[in-house]
């Protein structure tokens, strides 16, 4: 879906991404709760390990520009916006996001 300087965001279809995850030689899943099956510190800050921002399914994605974008994770939003300032960000909203990208 896109790429930044430190980040890769990709669409999965027909296959379940966690199953992907498994493969503990390539993620750093020290940031799952501590009771998930995934969890695990081996790759706790390592160097070119990837880490899973959205531990829960993003189900909607808006990006607008590079370290500008939002999602929607079980209906909550997370907003990522570099150089913006705080009262703009917290003045927009997903839907607002959206609508504005698709003008």
């Amino acid at each position: 879906m896109f790429t930044d300087t430190d980040s890769l965001c990709y669409h999965v279809e027909n296959q379940n991404p966690f199953e992907i995850v498994k493969d503990k030689d390539l993620f750093d899943l020290s940031n799952y709760n501590k009771t998930d099956e995934l969890y695990d510190t081996t790759n706790k800050k390592a160097i070119g390990k990837f880490k899973n921002e959205s531990i829960s399914q993003i189900t909607e994605f808006v990006g607008l520009r590079s370290k500008l974008y939002s999602y929607l994770v079980d209906k909550e939003e997370v907003k990522k916006c570099k150089g913006v300032t705080k009262y703009v960000i917290k003045s927009t909203s997903y839907t607002s996001t959206n609508n504005n990208k698709e003008s």
